[in-house]
């Protein structure tokens, strides 16, 4: 009987612990979806084809570069997916993964051009779902909670999307975007 109490009591500990672990990292928080006019940002990038195992390096070498060689200090990770393309082609680009940058004069711009792959996100209609960032740990709650939000809110809406889906992880203001464009 002392066996299966200390059995029980240990299970208990750890759920305890599971269910904390969930709640702090926002796993109870509730996921909004809205339509939102946004977009227009610099997107510094580099482009994915087949295998996704490497994004999370090239966003940490993009980062890298652009603050230490650059001296750029906003910048905000960001992924550009297009599902399709992954699907169907394995040479076609699958993803677009890099940072979103803050650059206001035109120097710094031309010297980045020469540099690295440059565009402007599409400035545009999205359904947006937020999500707060308070560890490594959100990144995965993120995409458990955001993609079915998103899903659910497209099924209720009359709303038609680009098959295409963007991921902001905005660190230093603790907050991960997706958001996925509305055809007009």
């Amino acid at each position: 009987m002392k066996k299966l109490k200390a059995a029980s009591l240990i299970i208990l500990v750890f759920l305890a612990f599971l269910l904390s672990f969930y709640a702090i990292y926002g796993g109870f928080k509730k996921v909004e979806c809205r339509v939102t006019y946004t977009g227009g940002e610099l997107f510094v990038y580099e482009e994915i084809r087949g295998d996704y195992q490497r994004i999370s390096y090239i966003v940490d070498s993009l980062y890298e570069s652009l603050l230490q060689k650059k001296s750029i200090e906003n910048i905000v990770s960001c992924m550009v997916y297009y599902p399709d393309s992954m699907y169907t082609n394995k040479n076609a680009v699958g993803a677009e993964v890099g940072c979103i940058v803050d650059v206001s004069d035109s120097l710094t711009l031309y010297e980045l051009q020469k540099t690295y792959k440059i565009k402007t996100l599409p400035l545009s209609n999205y359904v947006v779902a937020a999500f707060p960032y308070k560890g490594k740990t959100s990144l995965t709650l993120a995409s458990m909670k955001l993609y079915p939000a998103i899903d659910t809110f497209l099924k209720d809406s009359d709303l038609q999307v680009k098959n295409t889906l963007t991921e902001v992880y905005d660190i230093k203001n603790k907050k991960i975007i997706f958001r996925k464009e509305i055809l007009k």
